[in-house]
């Protein structure tokens, strides 16, 4: 198996038993992806047998540690400094399974309050500064070169700066401000990882609760199949089918793209087994309609079909 091995104090204790089940013999054929120079001297140091993507590209489980966790899992990480690397560790990943307490958990990203990495080329770091807090001043954001113990620049391992983003209210749509981030010259990565983890263990007061995602889709328009494609503007089909308790499936659909005289169908493999479902409908067009079985999920012109 391939492991994604994540950064922070959280993925430090998660590289520490998987050196000392490895040593044991409990585990075995183990190999480590590390995601920081600092994970990767942990990791060594365990004897954990250690690769790069360059050599493992399909990785079958990362685990990691998160700095906020939002109710559709989506993720703000990266202020231990590894955001670009645990990025593409963690997108190689068939499993991304967070680790974290309830204190991470927020209703909206940026919600803590606290720094939302981006990792910015050194060249002309403060123009990039300026342009990503005038990019939120809505949020009223505050930008600020993070600064290491030594008083100077905190430099990546990948020998960049990072812009850390103070919000006072939580960003109002994470996929929106991602893409803008990332649309800037000059910007390797930022902190939001949205639809990436499939499970959150939260440890709490009252013990320890599992947040699983059953099933993800996402898939350029143009690749799904028996779909007529209008030109709106939008390019992508999103549906997020979150596990919200052992008798329900909460399916959240959001597709502002479809039209009434628009359709997609869509197989869900994932719902092989019958339970009771719920259908939430975001953003869709409400002339049309979401029709659920088993195995199928069919987004349809009003009047055909069942609701």
């Amino acid at each position: 198996m391939v492991l994604g091995l994540g950064t922070g104090s959280t993925a430090a204790f998660v590289v520490a038993k998987l050196g000392e089940l490895l040593k044991t013999g409990e585990l075995t054929d183990i190999i480590g992806v590390p995601t920081s120079k600092r994970t990767e001297e942990q990791a060594r140091s365990l004897n954990i047998p250690l690769s790069i993507l360059d050599d493992h590209p399909h990785i079958d489980l990362a685990i990691d540690g998160a700095d906020e966790v939002d109710p559709l899992l989506n993720l703000v990480k990266g202020r231990g400094g590894a955001l670009l690397r645990e990025k593409m560790v963690e997108a190689a990943s068939d499993e991304f399974v967070v680790v974290a307490d309830e204190t991470k958990l927020v209703d909206g990203l940026g919600g803590s309050k606290l720094a939302m990495p981006v990792e910015v080329v050194k060249f002309c770091w403060k123009y990039n500064l300026v342009r990503l807090q005038e990019m939120f001043k809505d949020e009223g954001v505050e930008a600020k070169l993070r600064v290491g113990e030594n008083g100077k620049p905190y430099v990546t391992d990948n020998f960049n700066y990072i812009v850390d983003l103070y919000f006072e209210n939580p960003i109002k749509d994470g996929y929106a401000a991602g893409k803008e981030i990332s649309g800037l010259e000059g910007v390797v990565e930022h902190g939001l990882f949205l639809d990436m983890a499939t499970a959150v263990i939260i440890a709490g007061k009252t013990g320890v609760e599992v947040k699983s995602k059953i099933f993800r889709y996402r898939k350029k328009m143009e690749d799904v199949s028996h779909m007529t494609r209008r030109k709106t503007g939008q390019d992508e089909v999103i549906i997020d089918f979150l596990l919200e308790s052992p008798a329900w499936n909460v399916i959240h659909i959001e597709c502002n793209m479809f039209c009434p005289d628009t359709y997609a169908f869509v197989k869900l493999e994932f719902l092989a087994k019958a339970k009771p479902c719920a259908v939430c409908r975001l953003g869709i067009n409400y002339e049309s309609m979401a029709y659920l079985n088993l195995n199928h999920i069919l987004l349809c012109r009003s009047g055909e079909g069942k609701t």
